[in-house]
């Protein structure tokens, strides 16, 4: 052991060193099973409404519950007149 009694490697993952810091690699997964309920809701969604776009989804969402109200936004604008 070494780093203040720290493993270097335990189930997959290891610390490595990234610009002279000890950092944690973890491995990748891999590609993931889709889960049954999810593969169920696409179906759902397809059968009722077919294909469709998810800035148009986005959009509808919007309209109906302004959730993006929620959000901010760090950009400021001001209007000036032009020179």
């Amino acid at each position: 052991m070494r780093g203040g009694g720290v493993a270097q490697q335990s189930g997959g993952t290891k610390v490595k060193t990234h610009r002279g810091e000890p950092r944690w690699h973890i491995p990748g997964l891999g590609k993931l099973k889709v889960p049954e309920n999810l593969r169920a809701l696409h179906t759902e969604v397809a059968a009722r409404w077919g294909i469709i776009d998810l800035l148009d989804f986005l959009k509808e969402s919007d309209f109906v519950t302004d959730f993006t109200d929620a959000f901010t936004t760090v950009a400021t604008r001001e209007a000036t007149r032009a020179r």
